[in-house]
């Protein structure tokens, strides 16, 4: 085969992703077609196809690079606009409403927080707990007598001291505490 013969057999097809194969046909198949002669009906369309198929794909990947330099313009501006900083306007504190109710707490006044008494506290391992049964005794680290504590949402506000009211257990409150002791004497 000569050079031309050669270069007739293998031609270079693009692939879908764009990568190129190198393609080459069977020996002797171009062997009987001289460079004057016209190509046969399927071998035009053939190229037809390929052609119509490499137009498409060139227009989807020009759709795509659109769209993605649209994307990066919008993110740009988002961007920006985002990074564009403004001091904070706040109205002046007044000097009287500091010992005042003002009107917005009263719209707290109705909400309910749970509110629990606490005899006291331990720690047991395990093998202990499941032991226990009806009748068992668990002991806690508090004295008989000792001030328990008032819990309102989970937070030590009281200490006080047991009182049956009707049948009914109640507290009567011996001390407040304050918002720094709170944790230190839980």
């Amino acid at each position: 085969m000569t050079d031309q013969a050669d270069d007739k057999d293998q031609s270079a097809e693009q692939t879908p992703d764009g990568v190129n194969e190198e393609t080459s046909t069977p020996e002797g198949a171009g062997d009987n077609v001289d460079a004057g002669e016209a190509a046969s009906a399927p071998e035009v369309e053939a190229a037809a196809d390929e052609a119509g198929r490499d137009a498409a794909w060139s227009e989807a990947l020009a759709e795509t690079e659109d769209a993605d330099a649209a994307d990066a313009d919008e993110s740009a501006t988002d961007t920006a606009a985002q990074s564009t900083a403004h001091p904070a306007d706040f109205p002046e504190l007044g000097a009287g409403t500091a010992g005042k109710r003002s009107g917005n707490i009263d719209l707290l006044m109705d909400v309910k927080l749970p509110v629990s008494i606490e005899l006291g506290r331990t720690t047991q391992p395990i093998s202990e707990i499941l032991q226990w049964g009806q009748g068992s005794i668990v002991e806690l680290d508090k004295l008989a007598g000792e001030p328990v504590n008032l819990l309102v949402n989970n937070r030590l506000v009281a200490k006080g001291e047991v009182v049956v009211v009707d049948e009914n257990f109640g507290l009567r409150i011996t001390s407040l505490v304050g918002g720094r002791n709170r944790d230190a004497q839980r």
